[in-house]
C-alpha cells in the first residue's frame, strides 16, 4: 500500500489541526483521492481549520506528472484539481469581501 494512502488513514477520524506540514498536507489530500479511500476530501478543504501550506500545490503538481505510479499520479490529479477548485472559491469570496488577498 503506498504511503499517501497510509497517511491518509492514519490521520482519518482525527483533528488536522496538527496537519502542518506541507508534505503532510500534500500526501492527506492525495491519500484521500485514491479510489475506495473513504476520505472525503472537500471535507478537508472546507473545515474552517484547514490553511494550506505554500507548496501544498507544488507538491500535488510534482506527484501528478512524477509518481512512481498511475494510481499515484491519478490521486494526485484529482486532489490538484480539488484543490485549485477550492482555492479559486476562497480568493472569489476574498474579492467579494473586499479582503486583500495573500
Amino acid at each position: 500500500m503506498p504511503f499517501e494512502k497510509n497517511c491518509s488513514k492514519s490521520w482519518q477520524g482525527k483533528l488536522r489541526i496538527r496537519m502542518n506540514h506541507d508534505y503532510d498536507q500534500a500526501a492527506f489530500l492525495m491519500g484521500s483521492c485514491f479510489e475506495g479511500s473513504g476520505i472525503n476530501t472537500s471535507d478537508t478543504l472546507n473545515n474552517p481549520n484547514f490553511i494550506p501550506r505554500k507548496s501544498v500545490e507544488d507538491i500535488l503538481e510534482w506527484f501528478s506528472d512524477h509518481g512512481h505510479n498511475a494510481e499515484i499520479r491519478n490521486a494526485a490529479i484529482r486532489a490538484l484539481r480539488l484543490y485549485r477548485s477550492w482555492e479559486a472559491r476562497q480568493k472569489q469570496g476574498q474579492e467579494q469581501m473586499g479582503l486583500p488577498m495573500g
